[in-house]
């Protein structure tokens, strides 16, 4: 069985074998932007509040858990809620697999660059 035993390589395992065995110029409008909302979450680095996975298999976050979490995470959801209408309309009817090749993975480094840096200007303050 060559699935990941480590489940924050999930997706990764899983856009791999979509682009290996599925033409992703067929892939419905939906999915591919399903596939850029997850990707750009797990890019920069937030946690699902849904659920978490263990060792042996997932789990339900709890409530106070979640709200932690969210909390800790509010600026990364404010950035992932600013960048999507704009990877929405770069996505347009292009082919996924061209789209994060391209414009988002040039894009998601800019902003990764930026935020790192506005990082290190907060410490330096």
């Amino acid at each position: 069985d060559e699935r990941p035993k480590d489940k924050k390589f999930i997706s990764k395992w899983l856009l791999r074998w979509l682009f290996e065995n599925v033409p992703s110029k067929n892939f419905p409008a939906a999915v591919s932007w399903e596939i850029i909302r997850l990707i750009t979450f797990e890019k920069l680095g937030l946690r699902h509040t849904c659920c978490q996975f263990d060792d042996e298999d997932s789990y339900t976050v709890g409530s106070e858990e979640a709200d932690e979490i969210r909390d800790e995470d509010r600026d990364g959801i404010q950035l992932l809620e600013s960048l999507l209408p704009e990877l929405e309309e770069k996505l347009g009817d292009e082919d996924i697999k061209s789209f994060i090749d391209g414009y988002w993975t040039t894009r998601m480094e800019e902003v990764l660059a930026a935020r790192d840096e506005e990082s290190v200007d907060r410490v330096a303050i």
